[in-house]
């Protein structure tokens, strides 16, 4: 009895040590006090009103937008918001997005040996054109001044493309000179690549000089046209877009939008293109957005839309 009695003792003493111990509070939080304790110690920065957006994922954050780099879906619709650059020149003018460029002297003479009555001529740089250019000596025999001397004719700008469905490369120039105010001072030339190098084939004398043009893939083998052109007289401006199919023998141009202002003191005012945007992902998908803005009105504008091809 007297071993039982004294382990009796011990494991008394001990159940009178450990039961006395105050808990460690700090490690038995309950769950349910945490998120009080956290918006204590970083309240909300935000008005009581205001709704709180849906947190994004930390690998959404980081991650880069690759299609804001990319054309964006030719799908999306059509009262999808789009931004439109907006760019101006010294002048504060528009300046539009353009496919178009000068052609270098030795293409330049190249397209004006098919239609020239003698060999090209190239003339030094000047304060308005800053590098040569290639004129004909008089104006070619489709022109408006047929025969006149002329040393301004010239391929004012070209782009080169798939225009038809003859799955061959062709190039759309534009030329100015010999023609009227009426017409534009220019006109159209499509060449198409012979053996003998680019030669025209068809030509549409006195449709003016476009401003810019963007290309529309519609195949894999043909392009389409976008274009910009403009028009000044009796103070006021006129501008339109037209979009140009090649799906036929000859080019059919639909008229997408059209603006006018008037720069007369007594009656000024109407709008103008601030800029374009085409985005294509695919061939054969393809819209356009076009900037509007109201000539003398700060800040009004808008965006139309517009799906390529015009079928």
């Amino acid at each position: 009895m007297g071993v039982v009695a004294a382990l009796i003792v011990l494991i008394g003493l001990a159940a009178s040590i450990y039961g006395t111990r105050e808990p460690d509070k700090s490690k038995t939080q309950s769950f349910a006090e945490e998120p009080e304790k956290i918006r204590e110690e970083k309240p909300y920065d935000t008005p009581s009103n205001a709704k709180l957006a849906a947190p994004t994922p930390p690998e959404a954050q980081d991650e880069p937008n690759e299609r804001d780099e990319a054309l964006p879906d030719a799908k999306l619709p059509q009262n999808t918001v789009v931004e439109v650059p907006r760019r101006t020149n010294a002048y504060g003018e528009p300046i539009l997005d353009d496919a178009l460029q000068k052609p270098p002297v030795g293409l330049a003479k190249r397209l004006l040996e098919g239609i020239c009555d003698a060999p090209p001529e190239v003339s030094p740089p000047t304060i308005v054109e800053p590098g040569e250019v290639v004129t004909c000596r008089r104006c070619p025999a489709f022109t408006a001044d047929a025969g006149a001397r002329a040393n301004e004719f010239r391929i004012a700008k070209y782009i080169r493309g798939y225009f038809g469905d003859h799955k061959a490369e062709r190039i759309v120039a534009f030329y100015r000179g010999c023609e009227p105010h009426s017409s534009n001072f220019g006109g159209r030339i499509i060449y198409e690549a012979r053996a003998t190098g680019w030669q025209p084939r068809q030509i549409d004398e006195g449709s003016g000089v476009a401003d810019a043009c963007l290309k529309v893939p519609v195949s894999t083998h043909r392009d389409d046209l976008v274009c910009t052109s403009s028009y000044m007289g009796f103070g006021e401006y006129s501008s339109s877009i037209n979009y140009y199919s090649f799906a036929g023998h000859k080019p059919r141009r639909s008229e997408l939008i059209a603006t006018r202002f008037s720069a007369n003191s007594e009656a000024e005012g109407g709008s103008q293109f601030y800029g374009w945007r085409l985005q294509s992902e695919r061939a054969g998908e393809a819209r356009l957005y076009v900037g509007v803005e109201e000539v003398g009105e700060r800040g009004a504008s808008r965006v139309e839309s517009f799906e390529l091809p015009v079928r």
